[in-house]
């Protein structure tokens, strides 16, 4: 039960049921009192217009009858009319005649129930009626009193409930009532559409939230549908590409304890088996075997310095030593220690001769690795006859503030669905290369890392068969600014 009352659904219901019955309370609030004020004065001015018409037929009367002696049978006759107690008096204060006879009333000095002070005068002279304001005594609007021809009291309070009529109160009332009955029809109706439409506005969420569920369990491959062009469709999206990413990550993490294994089993395998054969003397202990046993302990020592310096770079541990510096001197460096390994596979190594080239903010050391593993790789994948050139850019296309080196081979190149993974860990564009052949596929990471620690950047193009350009970016030293390493 509380997890229904903390749905996002019922949430929504909650809110457009408050919103709807805040609003119709409002409304009805002013429509009752607009209502109630419009119900006053429409009363008042009937009241006035009857009494009005009352006096104008009783005056009418007197010029015709030019007396009082048989006006109870009119009066008998208009009061029911009226829906109102008329009861006259002549000007001597007489009464002489009442609307309800059987009330008793006829020829009494004054009429119980009634205040004459306010009833309405009556005038009449040969220039036609004069009737006096509603409420006022005679004597107070009597310019001459000898035109005054008596005084009307009206009362609806002792008449029969028959004839009295309904009090225009009930018309608010009414309105009041119908406010109430349309909003509750409202606000069921808006509930259930809201129920129905938030229904299927949060199906994909309930989706997204099962696939969650599963993808922490360990179901990477859950996937959501994404057609949708609303937000909702922006997060299915969006949970698909981050379960793209951790099924990624974890094939990438079982593919790196693979590797790994791998490498380091042939070098330990042979290591241990060189030590048993001199062990049980079926190996001579000479400089033949001991080097080949510093060969293979070489080989694991650069494994694991390589996969050291990577979980350094991704964990934002790697200390710099950036200062301004030549980058045309660290290539050139590099270039000569590739040289014999170039010569040996029939490759032309060749650098450019950049004179003037602004300086670099860059760790020299590092700098050298990053374009050591570029001419490895390059070399590795050129085959003989080819080359391999190393050339720089003052203005490269990030602008005047970088400078950059490009180390361009004649190689086999790389097809282009695999550019954007050739810097992701142990990944080989060839997967049936191994080590020997095609390296542990941790160099190209490891130059990525390196240049980004940097603040540069690396980028590749390549085409089949016609070989491969790899550029890194960094920083000129007069106007460039290098993140804080570390141990700064």
């Amino acid at each position: 039960m509380r997890r229904a009352l903390s749905s996002l659904q019922f949430r929504l219901i909650a809110g457009f049921v408050s919103a709807l019955a805040l609003a119709l309370s409002c409304v009805g609030l002013y429509v009752g009192y607009a209502a109630d004020r419009e119900v006053e004065r429409i009363r008042s001015a009937s009241a006035q217009a009857q009494e009005e018409r009352l006096k104008l037929a009783l005056v009418e009367y007197y010029a015709q009858a030019k007396s009082w002696d048989s006006v109870q049978p009119f009066l008998e006759r208009l009061g029911p009319v009226s829906g109102k107690r008329l009861i006259l008096k002549d000007k001597g204060g007489r009464v002489v005649g009442d609307s309800q006879r059987d009330a008793g009333v006829m020829g009494w000095g004054k009429a119980p129930g009634f205040e004459w002070r306010g009833g309405v005068a009556l005038y009449y002279d040969e220039s036609g009626v004069k009737l006096a304001p509603l409420g006022m005594a005679a004597k107070d609007n009597a310019k001459d009193e000898k035109t005054a021809i008596g005084q009307l009291a009206v009362s609806s309070g002792d008449l029969p409930e028959s004839l009295v009529e309904p009090p225009l109160s009930r018309l608010s009332q009414a309105v009041n009532r119908s406010l109430l009955w349309a909003g509750l029809a409202a606000g069921a109706g808006g509930a259930l559409l809201v129920t129905m439409t938030s229904s299927g506005a949060l199906a994909p969420v309930r989706s997204l939230t099962r696939a969650a569920r599963r993808l922490g369990g360990g179901d990477l491959g859950q996937r959501v549908e994404s057609e949708r062009q609303d937000e909702v469709g922006q997060l299915a999206r969006t949970f698909n590409s981050m379960a793209e990413g951790l099924e990624r990550a974890e094939t990438q993490r079982r593919d790196l304890v693979a590797d790994v294994a791998h490498e380091l089993r042939s070098p330990l395998s042979n290591i241990q088996g060189a030590v048993e054969a001199m062990r049980d003397g079926l190996m001579d202990r000479g400089d033949g075997s001991l080097d080949m046993l510093h060969e293979q302990a070489m080989h694991l020592s650069h494994l694991v310095d390589d996969l050291g310096l990577l979980a350094e770079a991704e964990a934002g541990d790697l200390r710099l030593d950036a200062r301004p510096d030549s980058l045309v001197e660290a290539a050139r460096r590099s270039v000569e220690a590739f040289r014999a390994r170039a010569d040996a596979g029939g490759v032309t190594l060749s650098i450019e001769d950049a004179v003037g080239l602004p300086l670099a903010v860059m760790d020299r050391r590092r700098a050298q690795q990053v374009i050591g593993n570029l001419l490895d790789n390059a070399i590795r994948h050129t085959p003989e006859g080819g080359r391999v050139h190393v050339s720089f850019d003052a203005e490269p296309p990030q602008g005047r503030e970088f400078v950059s080196a490009a180390v361009e081979d004649t190689g086999t190149g790389i097809p282009a669905d695999e550019l954007p993974l050739v810097f992701e860990r142990l990944h080989r564009v060839d997967p049936s290369r191994s080590r020997a052949t095609g390296g542990a596929g941790l160099g190209l990471t490891i130059a990525k890392r390196l240049v980004e620690a940097q603040s540069g950047t690396i980028g590749v193009d390549s085409e089949v068969g016609s070989g491969s350009r790899f550029v890194i970016t960094l920083p000129r030293a007069s106007d460039s600014k290098l993140k804080e390493s570390k141990d700064a």
